[in-house]
This record gives structure tokens, sequence and C-alpha cells, in this order.
């Protein structure tokens, strides 16, 4: 048989129990309220990320529209060069001087190229390579070297990398010739 509680015991129980709730009762009043700063906390990452993903999208727009900024920058003073020349060649100017600007205004170019890191091809004489010549004529019907006789269309690297191959005129020659391009 169960035993019955006295009405003490019942008051003790019961005031137990009540302070066993007060307790729980605080423990989910904390955690609500971590909850909610976990909640904000988390909607502020968000929204910082949300920021930093559109501040970074807006980064490369900005660097790829700009990104030639300062090669055309530098450009500029060879377009006014060519400009000066265009400009004496419609004065008195003799062939010679015409020559000498044109020369002048190459040379800069050059000194362009290798200050950006753009280097000619030196094909002439040179064995012909596939990777770096792009053939348009070939002259002779020998079996041996292929050897780049003329060149039609300067080739460059930029930083070591091809950026177009020199179109070339080939001379093949028969086995055992030497070069003479």
């Amino acid at each position: 048989m169960s035993k019955r509680l006295t009405k003490k015991e019942i008051e003790k129980k019961l005031k137990e129990e009540k302070t066993k709730v007060k307790e729980l009762v605080k423990e989910m009043e904390k955690l609500k309220k971590e909850k909610e700063e976990y909640l904000s906390l988390l909607q502020r990452v968000t929204a910082d990320f949300d920021n930093y993903k559109k501040r970074t999208l807006q980064r490369e727009e900005d660097t790829k529209k700009f990104a030639g900024e300062d090669f055309f920058r530098s450009l500029l003073p060879l377009v006014d060069d060519i400009e000066r020349t265009v400009n004496h060649m419609k004065g008195k100017s003799s062939l010679k001087d015409v020559k000498v600007g044109i020369e002048m205004v190459h040379k800069k170019f050059q000194e362009f190229l290798r200050a950006h890191n753009v280097e000619r091809i030196k094909a002439v004489g040179k064995e012909f390579n596939p990777h770096y010549h792009e053939a348009l004529l070939v002259e002779g019907k020998g079996d041996g070297k292929e050897i780049v006789s003329e060149e039609m269309e300067a080739g460059y690297f930029f930083h070591g990398k091809l950026l177009r191959p020199a179109r070339v005129k080939v001379k093949k020659l028969k086995e055992g010739m030497k070069n003479e391009a």
C-alpha cells in the first residue's frame, strides 16, 4: 500500500517543486536571452558578410575596369610623338626629317615594350620552332633543318609567355647543309 503524505510533507514537496520550477524558468529565461544574443550576432555577421561580398564585387569590377589605366597612361607619350610626327609631315618637312621622326617614334615604342616586359622573339637565322613561329611561306625541298630566313611579322613574349608567334618565311635545308640565312 502506498503511504499517505501529510499536509506538511505535501507543502514541503510543493515548495521544492516550486523552487525547481523557478530555477527552470530562470534557466529558460537565461537560454532565451542567449538565443536572442546569438541570433542578433548571427544577423550582424550575415549583414557584415553581405557587405563584404558587395565591396569585393565592386573592387573586382573596378579592378577590371581600370586594369589598363597605367598602361594607357604610359602609352600617351607615344601617341603624342606620333601626332607630332604627323603634324610635322603636314608642313614643309623633307622625307629625311619624316624618316628621322618615325625612327625616333619606333625606338621609343621598342623602349616602351621593354619597359612593360614585352620582348621581341629573335627569329631570323634561328631553327624553326612551331611553338614560337608561324610559317607563312616555306622555300626549299630539303629534309634537314628548317631555318627562319625572313620575319614577316614580329612575335613577342610578355613576361616570358608567348604573346604572339613570329610570322615567318622558312627555308628547308638539305641534310648536312649549313645555315646561310
